[in-house]
């Protein structure tokens, strides 16, 4: 959180300098082409450009820019030509306020339309949901974006070289509707690109990409182990259920090590991905058991639990592994944890 705040203060503070520098610009031509030089318009075209870039960042709150623009160039010609009245200049000053009025009604539009998406887009990936397609309107959303539509073509036509190429592009909802693309057709060659959203900006696109590479299976291996080290708590927990439905033997162990995480959210997801390894978790689950801390040992109980099998019995069949203090200290441990 302290890095997002800095980040938004440096962004912030750069902004404040743009806009000091934007007036500046505006009053220095304004002062020297057309009080100086005594040319009325042409270099006011310039004005539109800076007028659009203040839009960009400042929305509706550009008509300030504008009205600054439009009471400086008027004041200028007055006090040159002695003129109240002087219509050329009337126009261009009412120019400058209509045109940062609508850029900036355009831009806060497009910002709020964004917004929409990014929260629809971050609730479905909380809730483990694919996002309404185009020309579905179930449970009233209805999403007929150009994103939605570009990814549904490419993905009824197993386009992979387009959708990874999606997954680059500003948009976030092109690229998190491109990495659920990619996990449902399941080529491996998309897994270094999605291994890069796995740092995205945007959480549900960080989530997305974690699940694809699931479904992509056993070769995105080493990504999502890799994935249990995020500092993202999200990210750990969705790397830990897709490693959980890989069903991978190698993942065990790096899951099991994730049963002491300090996301109490994470370390029951990492011991409901452990339990479906079943019998051949249940040794190193003893391991962990023997050697981890209370945390460990409790999400180590969790997994066994979770597996749904006869624990007691199966501790019996390894005694080399197991020794009667510990089958015991688990089965106890076991007994607790349903009550």
């Amino acid at each position: 959180m302290k890095q997002f705040a800095g980040d938004y203060s440096d962004v912030e503070k750069k902004e404040v300098t743009m806009l000091a520098l934007g007036f500046l610009v505006c009053t220095g031509l304004e002062l020297f082409i057309h009080y100086s030089l005594g040319y009325a318009s042409g270099y006011t075209h310039f004005f539109y450009l800076l007028i659009i870039v203040f839009a960009y960042f400042y929305k509706r709150k550009t008509i300030f820019l504008g009205i600054y623009l439009a009471i400086l160039h008027i004041t200028i010609e007055i006090s040159i030509t002695g003129n109240l009245f002087d219509i050329n200049a009337i126009i261009r000053a009412l120019m400058f306020i209509i045109v940062s009025g609508v850029s900036g009604l355009i831009f806060e539009r497009i910002e709020k339309k964004q917004a929409k998406i990014v929260a629809y887009i971050t609730e479905k990936a909380i809730n483990r949901e694919s996002p309404i397609v185009l020309g579905n309107k179930k449970g009233g959303d209805y999403f007929q974006t150009r994103a939605g539509a570009d990814v549904i073509k490419m993905r009824r036509k197993r386009d992979v070289k387009g959708l990874i190429s999606a997954l680059k592009k500003n948009d976030v909802e092109y690229r998190y509707r491109s990495a659920i693309a990619l996990g449902e057709i399941g080529d491996p060659v998309a897994i270094e690109p999605l291994s890069h959203l796995l740092s995205d900006e945007n959480s549900g696109v960080r989530w997305e990409a974690a699940e694809a590479l699931g479904k992509i299976g056993k070769p995105a291996l080493d990504v999502l182990i890799t994935a249990l080290k995020d500092e993202d708590d999200d990210l750990r927990w969705r790397a830990a259920i897709a490693l959980g439905d890989i069903n991978e033997p190698d993942a065990i162990e790096p899951l099991i090590s994730t049963l002491g995480d300090s996301d109490p959210y994470m370390r029951s997801r990492a011991a409901k991905a452990v339990s479906h390894y079943g019998k051949q978790a249940i040794e190193p689950l003893v391991r962990a058991f023997c050697n981890g801390d209370e945390l460990v040992r409790t999400g180590v109980v969790k997994a066994l639990l979770s597996m749904g099998l006869n624990i007691d019995e199966e501790l019996k069949k390894m005694p080399d592994k197991c020794d009667s203090d510990t089958r015991s200290a688990i089965v106890s441990a076991l007994k607790t944890q349903k009550r």
